[in-house]
Order: C-alpha cells, then structure tokens, then sequence
C-alpha cells in the first residue's frame, strides 16, 4: 500500500521505466529512484521527528 491506500501495480513501475528509458531522464545519472507510493519519504519523516 502507498501513502494514498492503495496498491502499487505493474502500470506504476512500468511509467517509470519508461520514462529513464525516455530521453527526458537524460540528465539523471548514478541514481536510485524507490517507486514506494511516498513510503520511503513518510519513514524517513517519521524516523527523524521520533514517531
């Protein structure tokens, strides 16, 4: 589930592929791009605010 209460699916992960296959990705390099629905971000929050 994302941070919206929902599922991620296979249409989520392939957007994203797509696009660092796109030309318009061209200038992100040596980077990991987490498809969490928001989860990975809402955690770190949650760890630095001691929730």
């Amino acid at each position: 589930m994302d941070t919206r209460g929902r599922p991620g699916t296979g249409e989520d992960l392939s957007r994203v592929i797509a696009f660092l296959c796109s030309e318009e990705s061209d200038f992100i390099t040596g980077s990991i791009i987490p498809v969490t629905g928001g989860k990975d971000v809402l955690g770190k929050v949650f760890h630095q605010e001691g929730l």
